[in-house]
């Protein structure tokens, strides 16, 4: 594949991970049989959806000649089923998720997955989700793509606070097809999106929400002695005797209501540490999440 942004996000080394993941995703596919992620279905009427720029790497079999006949430059037609999959990967860039591996490991997993499903032949867009309002890129088709996807991660930095259940209320329907959802953050905001999360799935959206924790960064923060200042507010927290205690209760309450909820709504709900490598998170949601049978 071609490079993403050069930066530590996405460095040499990662990006030729990326490859042994889709190998062993493949692997995996054929022991345990195609299940979810396979979207080489056959039939759903094809229609024309949009002509976009041509990048190096697309089919030269899709470039529209008459427009390159008007314009002189090269597009390529671009075409869904109705039964098309898309992906969905919204990213929580609060000031939270600055603590420890958490927002860098987030934007990794969401470049991999975002290439897992490019490559798969889904369409697939970004959204950032920390602030006061979602932040939605463009859908993109065709592994070529993934650039931009890793441009717009790549710029982003965690910072402020959210409401992710107001910020996700504006995630738009999808346009045609099926289409799975995966949020990525760590949850610690004061409306953590499970109402959200619940209409989403409710409007049809297979919803999937990735809880990214390093813990051992909270637990160091919480042994700091005196006070804490709050990553996402500014405010400054009087550390308590047993805080370390009192913080893995909070972290198994949040766990206990997403898995209740679920259940609820039948969508998927998993912890992951973020200091974890980010191919073996990304066959953690596939296989334990149940996405791939």
């Amino acid at each position: 594949m071609s490079a993403a942004p050069g930066n530590l996000l996405f460095d040499a080394a990662f990006l030729a991970g990326l490859e042994r993941l889709r190998f062993a995703v493949r692997r995996l596919q054929a022991r345990d049989g195609e299940g979810r992620v396979d979207r080489s279905r056959r039939g759903g009427r094809v229609e024309f959806a949009d002509h976009r720029r041509y990048v190096v790497g697309d089919d030269p079999r899709w470039v529209d000649w008459s427009v390159y006949q008007r314009t002189g430059r090269l597009y390529v037609k671009e075409f869904e089923r109705e039964d098309e999959l898309s992906l969905l990967l919204l990213v929580d860039d609060s000031g939270s998720m600055g603590c420890g591996s958490g927002f860098r490991t987030a934007a990794r997993l969401a470049f991999a997955l975002a290439y897992l499903g490019l490559a798969a032949g889904s369409r697939v867009r970004v959204g950032l989700c920390g602030g006061e309002r979602l932040r939605m890129g463009a859908e993109v088709s065709g592994v070529a793509r993934v650039r931009a996807l890793g441009r717009q991660l790549a710029g982003a930095r965690p910072a402020g606070q959210t409401d992710l259940d107001r910020v996700l209320a504006d995630v738009p329907p999808a346009r045609r097809g099926s289409r799975v959802v995966v949020l990525l953050s760590d949850l610690l905001t004061e409306n953590d999106g499970c109402a959200a999360a619940a209409r989403l799935a409710a409007r049809g959206d297979d919803v999937n929400v990735l809880r990214m924790e390093d813990r051992r960064a909270l637990v160091d923060e919480i042994r700091r002695p005196a006070v804490l200042v709050d990553a996402e507010t500014g405010e400054r927290l009087l550390v308590e005797a047993g805080a370390q205690s009192a913080a893995r209760r909070v972290l198994a309450q949040l766990d206990a209501r997403w898995h209740a909820l679920a259940k609820r709504h039948r969508l998927r709900y998993l912890a992951l540490d973020a200091r974890r490598p980010v191919e073996e998170l990304a066959l953690t949601w596939l296989r334990d999440g149940g996405v791939l049978a």
